[in-house]
């Protein structure tokens, strides 16, 4: 399988505007808005990078899916 280019990638977190922020620092890009989708219980924020998005993702609140996948794996 051939692989052309790559869209995104995702990083589960608990803390997006913490993280938001170190990774903002550390890449030297401006920071994403930060986006509540409701309907799939998460917050996300797209870094722009030149060949990539990176995508950080983290529960909306305490009922949210993505707190048992957190909870299993931890954040990454």
């Amino acid at each position: 399988m051939k692989v052309n280019k790559l869209n995104h990638v995702a990083i589960a977190v608990r803390d997006i505007e913490k993280q938001l922020s170190f990774f903002c620092g550390i890449l030297g890009v401006p920071s994403g808005e930060i986006i509540e989708l409701p309907s799939q219980g998460v917050k996300v924020a797209f870094l722009e990078l030149p060949n990539v998005r990176l995508e950080l993702i983290a529960p909306l609140d305490e009922t949210a899916k993505l707190n048992k996948y957190l909870d299993k794996r931890g954040e990454g």
